[in-house]
């Protein structure tokens, strides 16, 4: 060791020789710090890119499926379009005025009539435009209308009927009935702008 810090023609001093060791040893020390800094920031490096390339990667999937994601979409609406009411803001007037061309057509008469808008639900995720009807006609009409109810498209869900009879109990007259119904007809989403 002496013969490295001993320059030919120089005599060291100890103490100077000892310094020069020292600062060679943390100059060494320094190096291998830096070299471990720098190894470990390129495996994080390395791993982050890893990452970010398995992220990019699943991104152009779903963006290559997009189409096929659209038209099945476009299709699953297609299916269910014929099973739920037109949503929008005059949902229930328009549902009420169905119903009463249903009843009307069948010889019935709506007596009256209310609608309340129900939130969806967690069992079909769909709003829904309860409606109370009270129909008044024939008990003939009167099955036709509940027969009718059940064949619609879009339906009325039919969550309770109660029939009585009304008017006169005279023989040979036409016996004529209330119908007091409560519906439900279900909404297709109202598709949101951002």
């Amino acid at each position: 060791m002496r013969r490295l810090l001993a320059w030919p023609g120089s005599a060291l001093h100890p103490w100077t020789r000892r310094t020069l060791l020292v600062l060679l040893a943390l100059a060494l020390l320094a190096l291998l710090l830096a070299a471990l800094a720098w190894q470990t920031r390129w495996a994080r490096y390395n791993h982050d890119l890893q990452q970010i390339e398995e992220r990019v990667e699943r991104l152009d999937g779903i963006i290559e499926a997009g189409d096929r994601i659209d038209a099945e979409l476009i299709a699953a609406s297609a299916a269910s379009e014929p099973w739920l009411h037109a949503g929008g803001p005059g949902a229930s007037n328009d549902i009420v005025q169905q119903l009463r061309e249903l009843i009307v057509a069948n010889d019935g008469t709506l007596a009256s009539s209310q609608t309340a808008l129900v939130a969806a639900d967690d069992d079909t995720g769909l709003q829904r435009v309860r409606i109370s009807a009270t129909i008044s006609g024939q008990w003939p009409q009167l099955m036709q209308i509940l027969a009718a109810l059940q064949t619609r498209q879009p339906p009325f869900w039919v969550h309770s009927a109660n029939l009585m009879q009304s008017g006169s109990r005279a023989k040979g007259a036409p016996q004529t009935a209330r119908l007091s119904l409560q519906l439900d007809a279900p909404l297709a989403p109202v598709e949101r702008t951002p």
